[in-house]
């Protein structure tokens, strides 16, 4: 799958998950998502590695930009958010 589709399911999937983006970076056919809350700062990275194959990864950090406390717990959630979107929408993941 392209990149785009895993875009735009991840953003439904923090709508969902009501968790506001606080910025997004488009380069080229990759993706950045920053997403903060009163205790994460979460980056999504969304990047093509070839034509039907999309990489998602996905870093939450406690207590903001230089904390190294990680939240798996979160970035675990967003990725199984995200496939829900993806399955619902008729595209297969691994």
């Amino acid at each position: 799958m392209t990149v785009f589709p895993l875009y735009q399911a991840t953003l439904e999937a923090l709508k969902n998950m009501n968790l506001k983006v606080d910025d997004i970076e488009e380069n080229g056919k990759n993706y950045q998502i920053a997403v903060r809350t009163k205790d994460l700062h979460i980056i999504i990275d969304l990047i093509e590695i070839g034509i039907k194959i999309s990489k998602m990864r996905v870093e939450a950090q406690e207590g903001g930009l230089f904390s190294m406390d990680t939240n798996e717990e979160m970035a675990r959630e967003i990725i199984k958010e995200t496939a829900l979107v993806l399955e619902a929408r008729g595209h297969f993941h691994s």
